[in-house]
């Protein structure tokens, strides 16, 4: 693949150069789960546009792999389907993946399964029409797959995408590879709210955001893997960005040990008596995955929670 190709290949370049020529104060201030982890995250790009390397590790399994994982994962998310609510919910979704997943020469993986089922949690209660303009914030979308879904479902949201930049230079590019037409941005410095259709926020430009008020803001499975610190800073940034009826999905572990021997526990996170949650309970769909290792049948390490919550704002 060449990245020239892409409507805006500069996005691409520019977060290719701070996060992986250049050691980024981003890489220096990591969680010590993504200072073991992004190690393993590989990408290249030639003189000449070209991904010479392109692979991820550690925030999705949204990548080509054989037949038989493909059939192990598809097996584990029917294994899941058959105990669900909201199975015509779910169905639905699928269907409306089924074009994303075409663009980008993927599969519906159990990463994206499970992200299709917590979008059905959230349909429950987020009383948006089909095309209604509103704002939704994705902190940490691995390979972009939730955020491509949900501008299949809402076609005029703008979404903001907030994540370390090495992880985010993924989310560039499949995003561009599926909404070619849609409009692209790349926080830098500062940033008045526009007529953006994907805002591209590496973690350290996070300050930068502003004018910008969500009504939907989401988070699965990368709070667990952030210091306290981080986490806090995330919160205190939804409290000041977001609209009065707002929505936080949160689906993260009860607890996580991370490589420097930090424990990370949801109910530590800055939560206040008056969020409000609509969902609060031991996530159905994030128990166990498939995979060709025996024992096959493989058991997260730990309880995940998911939560939805009417944030209070800061005042």
């Amino acid at each position: 693949m060449n990245i020239n190709y892409l409507p805006r290949p500069d996005i691409v370049r520019a977060l290719y150069n701070s996060y992986y020529l250049q050691r980024d104060t981003e890489e220096i201030t990591a969680s010590s789960h993504w200072k073991e982890f992004g190690q393993k995250v590989k990408v290249c790009i030639d003189n000449n546009g070209n991904l010479t390397s392109y692979k991820g590790y550690g925030f999705g399994d949204l990548q080509p792999t054989n037949a038989l994982n493909r059939t192990l994962k598809y097996f584990c998310n029917l294994t899941y389907f058959i105990k669900l609510q909201h199975k015509k919910e779910i169905l639905t979704l699928i269907e409306e993946s089924r074009v994303i997943i075409k663009k980008i020469n993927s599969y519906l993986s159990y990463d994206c399964f499970r992200q299709i089922c917590s979008l059905s949690v959230i349909r429950q209660y987020l009383k948006i029409d089909h095309h209604e303009e509103f704002n939704i914030l994705v902190i940490g979308d691995g390979f972009g797959f939730l955020s491509a879904l949900l501008k299949k479902i809402y076609p005029n949201c703008k979404i903001t995408l907030l994540d370390l930049g090495k992880v985010l230079l993924f989310q560039a590019i499949n995003l561009q590879r599926i909404y070619p037409k849609q409009t692209h941005f790349l926080i830098t410095n500062s940033f008045d709210a526009g007529e953006v259709d994907f805002l591209y926020v590496p973690a350290d430009k996070s300050m930068n955001m502003k004018n910008l008020k969500y009504r939907l803001l989401i988070n699965i499975a990368s709070m667990q893997e952030m210091d306290y610190k981080t986490i806090n800073d995330y919160f205190a940034l939804m409290r000041r960005n977001s609209a009065k009826d707002n929505l936080f999905y949160c689906c993260n572990r009860k607890q996580k040990i991370l490589p420097g021997g930090e424990v990370i526990n949801f109910s530590r996170y800055p939560w206040v008596n008056t969020d409000r949650y609509l969902v609060d309970e031991v996530c159905p769909f994030y128990k166990y995955h498939f995979s060709a290792v025996f024992p096959f049948i493989h058991k997260f390490d730990g309880v995940f929670i998911h939560r939805l919550a009417n944030l209070e704002l800061n005042t």
